[in-house]
């Protein structure tokens, strides 16, 4: 019997009060573009009164776009509301950049909530300290916004050196703006198997 494609995902976990873990089940085709069954996110934040409808955003955010690639579902307990207009805005968005591909998949709730006090009262700038994010933050100064340096992107989980490096630079700079560095570290792209991902991709670009 062929397997449903789908991603069954597990209520988010905080552990030691910073450390994320959002455990998911794949089946069908889509299984082999991730690498490992859990996604994961530490933040120098305490993260243990943030709702579950919100700690899933991460994960999702990673695994939703693999999934419309392949047509697979993606199961969920609850999900934030304006999170799903926008992810919905998203798919649209890639409908219309690619439209030989389908993008199928959808997202299967039981609940959706309405967390009114997230969202709107302060922004975040992604924040490496190279010449693009210093220039994104003079446009944002007056917000003053949370830095985002993230650990696992362009420097890999397994580079100890390069981010204590921009790190220690991230943390001077925020100091001498008066902001809030978050450094978040996660294995976003390291749990997906890019060289799949690549392949298929190729396709339907192409």
């Amino acid at each position: 019997m062929k397997k449903q494609n789908k991603i069954v995902l597990d209520s988010p976990k905080v552990k030691d009060g910073n450390k994320l873990y959002c455990q998911f089940n794949c089946s069908g085709k889509v299984s082999k573009y991730f690498k490992e069954d859990t996604f994961y996110m530490k933040v120098n934040a305490n993260i243990e009164s943030v709702p579950k409808s919100i700690l899933a955003i991460p994960a999702l955010s990673n695994i939703c776009p693999v999934a419309w690639l392949t047509g697979a579902d993606i199961y969920v307990e609850e999900i934030d509301g304006e999170f799903l207009k926008a992810l919905n805005a998203v798919k649209k968005s890639f409908q219309v950049l690619y439209p030989k591909h389908s993008f199928k998949g959808d997202i299967k709730y039981k609940r959706i909530k309405r967390n009114k006090r997230y969202g709107k009262k302060k922004s975040g700038l992604f924040f490496s300290g190279g010449v693009d994010s210093v220039t994104a933050y003079i446009r944002k100064q007056n917000q003053k916004p949370y830095l985002l340096t993230v650990r696992g992107a362009d420097i890999p989980l397994s580079e100890k050196e390069g981010w204590v490096k921009v790190r220690d630079n991230n943390k001077q700079f925020a100091k001498e703006n008066g902001l809030y560095p978050l450094f978040i570290q996660s294995n976003f792209r390291s749990f997906l198997n890019e060289s799949n991902l690549n392949k298929h991709s190729s396709l339907v670009i192409h």
